[in-house]
């Protein structure tokens, strides 16, 4: 069998830039920024060129085209305020709730825009800055970020992205700088911006504190499971930050001898409380490849916001089509989940504040499954998603936060090809 490569992973890799490289691939860029043109197929080209010439990886952004001068950027919701919380993935988006995030507020501007530096967040797997670009004229090209200690700069983070900004309007998001271990020993930080903007170059700088999240914990596990077919899992290491628990997992069917068309492996890491919760980790990121040496499996690595406040953790496989949309229905009394493993039916909902608690019929369905393929549509179209669950026989009751409004809501399900409980791991 050919070997398979499916590869859906949403994150980027750090890079270390020595001083002497800096003007060197600043001016890369820039001779390649002088050679676009105007056209927006031109553009987006370019861009990926000056990707490749500056040496520079990923960045999570956000571009909007509203007017910026008079508006905060806030989700309104309390304590889930900020860019990092707003455009941030799940597990950023835990640590803001918590209170980890470091506000700046920090200020630079040069003649076509001003700069601001919102806030900051950094553990042992990431660092993170919040941007906001308000323009005053209208400017497209290429924009830089250094990030080091201000103890050592002789090597630092690098990210970019490009910039297409209308007059009056503007851009915010975050700048992403992942597997800064290097940093956590660090609080005193150097964020240098470069733009290179219509065939020129310009920079602001910033300093400033923050304190670091130093907890990791790296370990092997090995820990495997086998069912009836002779299908096997194995959780084969994890890795775990503040922000972030990742799982590196193994699994081989020796019954399938070539793996489904347009299908891939993705894992559940599910919680078990004191109290009878159940937590659903939501995902942050997801690999999968097909291998072959001296035999046939399967690699898969899965990236999660962490669990807190559990007593025990469950890893589950199982398999989705990548081609299959939700099926979304009214939630009300009645409505029928159509799954490859039996139907689930909505029993009642009940709503206490900000929650609702929507208990469905599971029938034979495990709870796992009942729960963590669901989520609800309000009627601004927003998806929320369960924060816990709890079994109770053949029912199960599956909490959701809910802030938006509560009439006209839907339940949305997303199908998936085969569930393996009989494969579940529990970590140690």
């Amino acid at each position: 069998m050919e070997k398979l490569s499916r590869d859906i992973n949403t994150e980027f890799e750090e890079m270390y830039v020595p001083k002497e490289e800096l003007n060197k691939r600043v001016q890369q860029a820039l001779e390649m920024g002088q050679k676009r043109e105007r056209k927006r197929s031109s553009r987006m080209q370019a861009w990926k060129v000056n990707i490749a010439a500056v040496l520079v990886v990923g960045i999570i952004a956000v571009l909007f085209q509203n007017d910026l001068w008079n508006n905060d950027s806030t989700t309104g919701f309390g304590n889930e305020q900020g860019i990092l919380y707003m455009y941030g993935g799940p597990g950023i988006k835990q640590v803001a709730q918590e209170g980890r995030v470091t506000t700046l507020d920090l200020e630079q501007e040069i003649p076509e825009m001003e700069i601001s530096i919102k806030e900051a967040y950094f553990d042992a797997g990431t660092a993170l800055v919040g941007y906001q670009i308000k323009a005053r004229e209208a400017f497209n090209g290429n924009m830089l970020a250094f990030l080091s200690a201000q103890s050592d700069k002789d090597y630092r983070y690098i990210t970019s992205r490009g910039l297409d900004v209308e007059a009056q309007q503007g851009e915010e998001g975050i700048f992403y700088f992942p597997n800064s271990a290097e940093l956590i020993k660090n609080e005193d930080f150097h964020l240098r911006l470069v733009f290179i903007l219509n065939g020129e170059v310009k920079e602001v700088n910033f300093q400033f504190e923050m304190k670091g999240e130093p907890m990791l914990v790296e370990k092997e596990v090995g820990l495997r499971a086998e069912n009836e077919t002779g299908a096997w899992f194995r959780v084969d290491r994890v890795k775990e930050t503040v922000s972030e628990f990742r799982v590196e997992t193994t699994m081989d069917f020796p019954e399938i001898s070539e793996f489904p068309e347009e299908t891939s492996i993705h894992t559940l890491l599910i919680g078990y409380s004191k109290d009878g919760t159940i937590k659903n980790a939501p995902q942050v990121s997801s690999s999968f490849s097909y291998n072959h040496y001296d035999k046939e499996y399967y690699t898969h690595t899965e990236a999660y916001a962490p669990l807190r406040d559990i007593e025990t953790t469950k890893v589950i496989p199982y398999l989705r089509k990548w081609n299959v949309d939700p099926i979304i229905q009214p939630l009300k009394q009645g409505t029928i989940l159509t799954t490859e493993r039996g139907q689930i039916r909505v029993d009642s909902m009940k709503v206490i504040a900000n929650e609702i608690i929507v208990k469905l019929a599971k029938g034979n369905v495990p709870a796992e499954y009942a729960a963590s393929f669901i989520q609800l549509s309000d009627s601004d179209k927003y998806w929320y998603t369960s924060s816990y669950f709890q079994e109770n026989g053949n029912f199960v009751e599956v909490s959701f936060p809910i802030k938006g409004k509560k009439d006209n809501l839907e339940i949305i399900y997303h199908p998936i090809e085969e569930f393996f409980e009989d494969l579940a791991v529990e970590l140690e």
